[in-house]
């Protein structure tokens, strides 16, 4: 103020300066006046800039009116208890509303509900806190429109210290919008960004398992063993197994990326691509079967192909794949087996045994030429058309009356009994005479060995075997009358004489047994003869000729006598057959050479085992050999060659006709060779096998062979009885223990190798020996069979039941898909087993069982180990109540 005052002051001095200078008390008032002066020049100079002031503030004013009213932005003042009281045009504008409908109006009340709280706490901090705030606010606008306002708020107070609040109000709808906008963009950035890292992420993922998933695969077909290829759409081979390179006898590089057409022979690539081409023209399988060259070993091959071609979203094709299997050997093995089947078949009818095929009804199935042939020319019905499908028990062979045939009811329960399984077999031996002849026939019933449960009965005529057995009767006989015979064993020790050798010699039975024929010698021969003799029997294995012997009483005479050196299975000699026959007389008389030739003949007819003579062809035989074969005369027999009376083939594969050859020789080679060989009889084809001694003679000064054959079916059976009572228990039929423990052995090597489980039952049976001690041992035995049955029929083909003795099973269940499977059969065997057995007489009784269970290779790995857990469990589970099953563990399940 000073300084404008000093500075009004300067200006009007300034005007004044030209006056002049005059004495003190003008001066005086000159000062006076020049200062009045001064004062009048600082009013109007004051006046001035007053007015020019007021000018330039009624110019701002008016400049402050426009910026105020026009501004950008809404300018409200509230209240101390917020009510509009100014705000410009702008800000009413934006609120829809006039400056009269405005002012005294609660701003709150414009605000968004969702807003207004927050404005609540906003404006009281405001106005508490004495500070500029910012807030974003959403107001409501006419018509339901909102607008997104931002507000500058700064608290101010009036001259009466009344607090007020000054607002500028911003719409930022179109930049909210715009942001929100931007934010959304943004985020949709961000999510696309992120689609697309996880994509690719997805994608290396994808990459890396497609290769895995490759190799996979590649391992896979490689590891197939049928054929697979893929091809492109040009026909092109892109891929391929390890099959597809050996049944092509091609690498994969060989046909990679070509057709084939190189490696396959012309019409065989027209074929495949006529099926390629038919593949890729539809979307269906295309199965074909024809060659395929195979270039490793030069030749074709049967293969059986699917094709399928692979089309994208488009329907154009992508590429073809194929599949196919080298059937050769299974073409093969199928034409086999309609030549077997036709063979079989063939056989079938040439046999001469009357056969039919039952089924598990006893219904006949089929029957054979034989079959038929005997029912038409016995006067049965047409069995061709009339028995099939009708019951065996109703027809029979010949006929199936009690009232024709004594034995039909035996018949039927043999025939009942291996059906049911009870029986391995059933045979049975009958007369069945006809009015012109009489007839012995054998009747033989064993199961059909086929997945179908049936039988296969058979009906032989014997009456040959049995003309024989009555031949060989009176043969024996002959032994007592006819020649001296003498038995000796390998060592020449004398086992037996016949009675005429003690009429002739004069020694008793008693008296040369025990001794060697020395006892008879004559002095008359000296070394060399008996060297030669001996010679003979070795190389040949008989020696025939005239020998000088001495009887009891000292008397010297002459004898004509065959050695025969009889050889057992082990081709070595075990004894010597001498037929003497006293030829004082011959000696005497020339008839002597006939009748002993006669004699001779006699032995030879009169033989029990067949005896054929042969040098190229056959040119005689005895009448055992007639019966042997099935054939009715010696005339008949000479015309069959040695192969003629053989199978085809021999047991070990080999053709009978090469293998015979190779025994000729070997026999004309050493002088005799001793072998066994299957036959086959001329007139029925029945097989049967047979001792063969081939001996090399010398008869008018040519080789001969003489052929010694001894049916051994008997005794094959005998053998097979005895390894039946080796392995099985003669009561229930159940393997015994050396059985078990082999099924054992076996069962622990396969597991071991296959890494699987198996179950071992310990089991006995409650209230047995009760049952035993009060209806006896018989009726313990039929318990004890019945008691096998029910146990076989409560397990699996591949399970095993073993008796060890009296009350006492073994059960070996083997393929335990799941360890459940032993504690099922177990409860199923337990339950069976205390149901009533109905006995014979009546005899109704009740058991039970009590189990033990050992599993392998948790409880042993041995069959001793085993079985002995199996034990402990067993007196676990009698511990437990009986009527139960325990595991060695000792976790037990009890059945109540």
């Amino acid at each position: 103020m000073n300084k404008k005052k000093n500075s009004l002051r300067a200006a009007a001095e300034e005007q004044l300066q030209p006056a002049s200078t005059t004495n003190s008390e003008t001066r005086s008032a000159e000062e006076l006046l020049h200062e009045l002066q001064v004062h009048q020049i600082e009013l109007e100079m004051q006046n001035e800039n007053l007015r020019q002031s007021y000018e330039a503030l009624a110019e701002s004013q008016q400049d402050y009116f426009d910026l105020y009213e026009f501004a950008p932005v809404g300018y409200l003042t509230l209240s101390q208890q917020g009510l509009i009281e100014k705000i410009n045009l702008t800000g009413a504008t934006l609120l829809g509303k006039s400056r009269s409908q405005l002012l005294q109006r609660r701003f709150a009340g414009f605000i968004n509900a969702t807003d207004t709280t927050r404005w609540h706490l906003f404006f009281a901090q405001v106005m508490r806190g004495n500070q500029q705030k910012t807030l974003e606010v959403s107001l409501k606008q006419p018509n339901d429109n909102w607008l997104h306002a931002q507000l500058h708020c700064l608290p101010v107070s009036k001259v009466n210290k009344q607090l007020t609040l000054r607002i500028v109000l911003t719409d930022i709808t179109a930049s909210k919008q715009a942001a929100e906008r931007v934010i959304a963009a943004n985020r949709e950035l961000a999510f696309q960004n992120t689609e697309k890292e996880n994509r690719a992420a997805e994608l290396v993922i994808a990459n890396k398992e497609l290769l895995i998933a490759k190799n996979q695969l590649q391992a896979i077909i490689n590891l197939m063993p049928i054929v697979v290829f893929v091809k492109d759409a040009q026909y092109r081979i892109i891929l391929m197994n390890k099959a597809c390179e050996k049944k092509w006898g091609l690498s994969f590089n060989q046909v990679k990326n070509t057709t084939g057409s190189q490696f396959f022979p012309p019409e065989q690539m027209a074929d495949f691509l006529a099926v390629d081409k038919q593949a890729f023209t539809d979307d269906k399988p295309h199965e074909t079967e024809g060659f395929v060259w195979n270039s490793q070993l030069q030749a074709n091959r049967i293969h059986h192909s699917y094709k399928q071609a692979v089309f994208d979203e488009s329907g154009q094709p992508l590429y073809l794949i194929g599949v196919s299997e080298d059937i050769t050997e299974r073409k093969q093995a199928e034409q086999q087996l309609r030549n077997n089947e036709a063979f079989t078949h063939s056989i079938l009818n040439s046999l001469s045994a009357q056969i039919a095929v039952l089924d598990a009804n006893g219904t006949i199935v089929t029957v054979n030429e034989a079959w038929r042939q005997f029912s038409d020319a016995n006067g049965l019905p047409n069995s061709y058309n009339y028995n099939l499908n009708r019951s065996y028990f109703e027809q029979g062979s010949p006929s199936f009356q009690e009232s024709q045939f004594k034995d039909a009811i035996n018949i039927k329960c043999g025939i009942s009994a291996v059906l049911a399984g009870t029986q391995q077999s059933f045979e049975l031996e009958y007369p069945c005479h006809s009015p012109t002849e009489q007839r012995w026939f054998n009747m033989r019933v064993v199961p059909l060995n086929s997945v179908e449960q049936g039988v296969v009965v058979s009906h032989e005529n014997i009456t040959e075997n049995k003309l024989a057995e009555i031949e060989l009767r009176i043969a024996a006989a002959m032994f007592e009358s006819d020649e001296m015979m003498m038995v000796t064993d390998a060592n020449s020790v004398i086992l037996k004489v016949n009675q005429k050798f003690s009429e002739v010699t004069g020694y008793s039975a008693v008296e040369v047994i025990g001794q060697t024929p020395r006892l008879l010698s004559s002095g008359q021969h000296d070394a060399s003869f008996y060297a030669e003799l001996w010679q003979g029997i070795h190389t040949t294995g008989q020696w025939k000729g005239e020998i000088w012997n001495r009887r009891k009483n000292g008397e010297i005479y002459p004898e004509w006598i065959t050695i025969t050196a009889l050889k057992g299975n082990d081709k070595e000699v075990s004894h010597y057959v001498a037929t003497m026959t006293d030829i004082t007389e011959r000696k005497r008389l020339e008839k002597s050479i006939h009748d002993s030739e006669s004699k001779f003949r006699t032995l030879f007819d009169l033989s029990s085992d067949a005896i054929m003579l042969w040098d190229t062809l056959f040119f005689d035989c005895n009448p055992a050999a007639l019966t042997l074969f099935g054939c009715k005369t010696v005339a008949e027999f000479c015309t069959y060659h040695p192969a003629d009376l053989s199978p085809l083939e021999q047991p070990c594969g080999t053709s009978s006709l090469i293998l015979e050859q190779q025994y000729i020789a070997t026999a004309l080679k050493i002088g005799s060779f001793r072998f066994e060989w299957t036959y086959k009889r001329i007139d029925t084809g029945e097989i049967f096998v047979a001792e063969v001694l081939l001996s090399a003679l010398i008869v008018n000064e040519k080789p001969v062979l003489q052929a010694t054959a001894r049916d051994i079916t008997e005794r094959k059976a005998a053998e097979d009885k005895i390894q039946q009572l080796a392995f099985f228990d003669p009561l229930t039929g159940l393997p015994n223990r050396r059985k078990l423990h082999d099924r054992l052995q076996y069962a622990i090597a396969i597991n071991r190798r296959n890494h699987n489980q198996f179950a071992v039952f310990m089991m006995d049976l409650d209230k047995f020996k009760a049952v035993n001690d009060k209806l006896g041992h018989a009726a313990g035995d039929e318990l004890l069979k019945q008691v096998a049955a029910r146990i076989k029929s409560c397990l699996r083909e591949s399970d095993m039941v073993a008796r060890l003795g009296g009350d006492e099973f073994v059960l070996v269940l083997e393929n335990l898909k799941i360890p459940e499977m032993a504690e099922i059969i177990a409860l199923k065997v337990i339950a069976s087993l205390t149901l009533p057995f109905q006995l014979s007489e009546n005899n109704s009784v009740q058991i039970g069982a009590s189990i033990g269970i050992s599993i392998y290779p948790q409880d042993g790995n041995t069959s001793e180990s085993l079985m002995d857990h199996a034990d402990t469990a067993l007196y676990q589970a009698k511990d437990n109540g009986r009527g139960c099953f325990a595991y060695f563990s000792g976790n037990g399940l009890t059945l109540l």
